[in-house]
């Protein structure tokens, strides 16, 4: 078994209620680019499909909510977290803590829909200062 078989099967593991609950209606492969899982499917499914991933994966984000989400979120998201018009990202908790997230991609022409399942960002979480605390850095003021 390839390494992409074994990151494959253990992401599908993780997830079996979800999988499972999408009868057959896509079929997952390995997306080397993104190191993901992997759903193309028509745009005839995506009501049935949008509501299951919703059910796994409440939490739903699009280009301008996740502007105000939390930080540590946002660098879970990695690489998925750059948004583009009628994208949305799903998650299983608002704050990043979970392991799997979802990526929902239309595609422009209006008939495929990508959903990729992705592991979160590992790499340790540096927090950006805000411009008052990098103000205050220069200034060398503690608080």
């Amino acid at each position: 078994m390839t390494e992409n078989q074994s990151n494959q099967n253990l992401m599908l593991q993780q997830i079996p209620g979800f999988i499972e609950s999408l009868e057959d209606r896509v079929t997952w492969q390995w997306d080397t680019q993104f190191g993901c899982l992997l759903a193309e499917f028509s745009v005839d499914h995506e009501d049935f499909i949008y509501l299951k991933a919703r059910q796994s994966f409440p939490f739903v984000w699009d280009r301008k909510s996740f502007k105000n989400a939390d930080q540590f979120l946002q660098h879970r998201a990695g690489i998925f977290s750059m948004l583009e018009k009628k994208q949305q990202l799903l998650t299983q908790d608002k704050e990043g803590k979970e392991e799997l997230m979802l990526s929902w991609w239309p595609w422009g022409h209006g008939a495929t829909i990508s959903m990729r399942i992705f592991r979160a960002n590992t790499n340790p979480f540096v927090p950006s200062l805000s411009w008052f605390d990098k103000l205050k850095k220069s200034l060398h003021i503690n608080t």
